[in-house]
């Protein structure tokens, strides 16, 4: 949510078997950055939790300001994951 997209992919990098939480936080950084890797964290996502939706997953955060949750669901939508 601080908007650094760059760091946050780096981050994730460490993890070496992301699940679908992670990778839907790789889509939305890459998404935000235009880059094309969304859509395979897309895919990754889709494959490990096919029933996956924004608005479901985003049920299950918790976030202090809601520009936050919005930010974090503009993300997810840029990078294609279902509505």
């Amino acid at each position: 949510m601080a908007r650094q997209y760059s760091e946050a992919i780096n981050a994730f990098k460490r993890i070496s078997v992301p699940n679908s939480t992670q990778h839907s936080f790789l889509a939305a950084s890459h998404a935000q950055l235009d880059d094309a890797a969304a859509a395979s964290h897309v895919a990754a996502v889709l494959k490990q939790d096919p029933a996956f939706t924004v608005g479901d997953y985003l049920a299950t955060l918790h976030y202090n300001r809601e520009s936050d949750l919005e930010h974090h669901r503009e993300g997810l939508l840029k990078a294609g994951l279902p509505e």
